[in-house]
């Protein structure tokens, strides 16, 4: 007989623990959606600023570039494979890759694309760049190895970043 009384009252627990966890859920989804608001919100006004600054251009995709070190190399045409480093940093100035690469210029992402059309061989650019030509609506993790550990950083979805890019030697193709 007690066995009877208590299946309903198991029956309710169960009940109201599935209510409360989504309940729980649609908060965070809530919380999560207004951070990725704010995010794309913070980029877009950031871009606009640097867009205002002295020795920033605009290209027509949305990409905004600043010439660091400049130089009479050519510039790379679409088919042609470039070398580069590249440092890619968050909107507040932390890094979050550091990296070289050999790479076919069709081969590359949009933002790397463009920018790397307005440089000469041997130039150092800074790149500023809208969500929409690198990662989009994607959450990006970089694990960072340092002397004093791993440092990992999160590009949230909507992320304006800015990369400081050197283009070393172009290979052309006729």
């Amino acid at each position: 007989m007690n066995k009877i009384k208590f299946f309903p009252l198991l029956i309710s627990a169960l009940f109201l623990l599935t209510y409360v966890s989504c309940k729980k859920d649609e908060v965070n989804k809530t919380d999560n959606i207004l951070i990725i608001q704010q995010n794309k919100e913070k980029g877009e006004a950031y871009l606009r600023d640097k867009s205002k600054e002295e020795n920033v251009k605009t290209d027509p995709s949305g990409l905004l570039y600043r010439e660091l070190e400049a130089s009479n190399g050519e510039k790379p045409g679409p088919k042609d494979t470039v070398f580069f480093h590249y440092d890619g940093y968050v909107l507040s100035g932390k890094k979050f890759i550091s990296d070289s690469s050999r790479s076919a210029m069709e081969d590359l992402n949009e933002a790397f694309y463009v920018g790397l059309r307005h440089m000469n061989e041997g130039s150092k650019y800074r790149l500023y760049v809208p969500y929409y030509l690198m990662y989009g609506s994607s959450l990006k993790i970089f694990i960072n190895r340092t002397d004093k550990g791993n440092d990992t950083i999160k590009v949230l979805e909507y992320s304006a970043l800015y990369y400081d890019m050197k283009l070393d030697s172009i290979t052309f193709v006729e």
